[in-house]
């Protein structure tokens, strides 16, 4: 399904950030099958692409999660843009267990619903409180350049290098993002900007 240059501008930045990512990112249909991964994703459960796509999701779930997997799944269903944070365990190549942040957001990539699937070892900060109210301002064009850096997967230390700004700036500008969209991890504001349209600044995506 990999198909960066094609679809509307939307999906072209989409598949930018989806193939480029060190995120690992995945997506999947409706019947929880898995239809497109990142190499990032590939990397760390350790599986060439033959062996994921087309697999149903729950084969790489811990078996002590998997009812509770099926219960959000069954959750992001529930509306179109059905969307679903948390903490997961998935089983690596090896046989070995890896315990993740993940998020899911639903999105349309050309005219088809998918859930696209998020998911970090990492944390770094505080994200939005569930006490505290969504700010309705749109993102600032710097906090659209930090939020692709995020999606990206790129750190504190190489945003701040890129934009010329301090790493307590950038960790400004995270929680800042976080309470706009009201995102709780990390890997919950990327799943958030991968799905809700023209946020992710990619200007030449084909380049």
């Amino acid at each position: 399904m990999n198909a960066p240059s094609s679809g509307t501008g939307w999906e072209r930045g989409f598949w930018f950030v989806f193939n480029r990512s060190t995120n690992p990112m995945c997506l999947i249909d409706e019947e929880r099958r898995i239809v497109d991964v990142n190499d990032s994703t590939l990397s760390m459960i350790q599986r060439r692409r033959a062996q994921v796509i087309g697999r149903p999701a729950v084969d790489f779930i811990a078996s002590m999660d998997r009812a509770k997997s099926e219960k959000r799944w069954q959750a992001i269903l529930q509306t179109e843009s059905g969307e679903f944070h948390g903490t997961g365990t998935v089983v690596l190549g090896d046989g070995s267990e890896l315990e993740l942040d993940f998020a899911a957001h639903m999105v349309r990539i050309s005219g088809r619903r998918l859930a696209i699937y998020v998911m970090l070892w990492t944390r770094e900060g505080r994200g939005f409180s569930e006490t505290e109210t969504p700010s309705t301002d749109p993102l600032t064009q710097r906090e659209r350049e930090i939020v692709t850096a995020v999606a990206m997967g790129h750190q504190t230390p190489q945003i701040a290098a890129e934009l010329n700004i301090s790493p307590e700036t950038v960790r400004k500008h995270v929680r800042n993002l976080m309470v706009k969209t009201g995102a709780h991890t990390r890997a919950h504001l990327v799943a958030k900007v991968m799905g809700e349209g023209d946020v992710l600044h990619v200007p030449n995506p084909e380049d």
